[in-house]
């Protein structure tokens, strides 16, 4: 058996002060070019979050009007930035939901067709079809309501 000198020099152990300013600068690059990319995939997401939450209003719209057997009253008011759902016969409110700045949403653009309100009959039709479209600075949704109730997010 043959023994072996030691050899007076160590292997190397961890990093040196170098490769660790290297690793930080690469992870500090990535980082820079992914922030504002990030910043538009959580406007898009919020755009469209808040679009499935029209969709959604207006499906509860037609369901109330079948349910209670009287009309509802759909309309949106652009000073206020509000989408409303009220009973035609007693003009209760039923929904409110902010869309503009300052809501959970802030829509940069809101628009809705027809420009006046949109009567939704017990018997599941509406008064005219509605088309709502919204928007953050490079992206937006539309969202349409037959006049028979069908109500798609595109």
């Amino acid at each position: 058996m043959q023994c072996r000198p030691e050899s007076p020099i160590r292997a190397r152990v961890g990093y040196t002060t170098i490769e660790m300013v290297m690793v930080a600068v690469i992870i500090g690059l990535m980082t820079a070019v992914a922030i504002p990319r990030i910043g538009q995939v959580v406007l898009q997401e919020r755009a469209r979050r808040g679009a499935a939450q029209i969709a959604t209003q207006l499906e509860y719209a037609f369901g109330e009007a079948a349910r209670t057997n009287k009309p509802v009253i759909v309309q949106y008011d652009s000073v206020a930035g509000l989408l409303q759902i009220s009973s035609r016969s007693s003009g209760a409110m039923l929904r409110q939901t902010p869309l503009k700045a300052g809501s959970d949403f802030g829509f940069s653009v809101v628009t809705f067709q027809p420009a006046s309100q949109v009567l939704l009959f017990p018997t599941g039709v509406a008064s005219s079809a509605i088309t709502m479209s919204v928007g953050v600075p490079g992206y937006s949704k539309t969202i349409t309501a037959s006049r028979t109730g069908r109500i798609r997010v595109l």
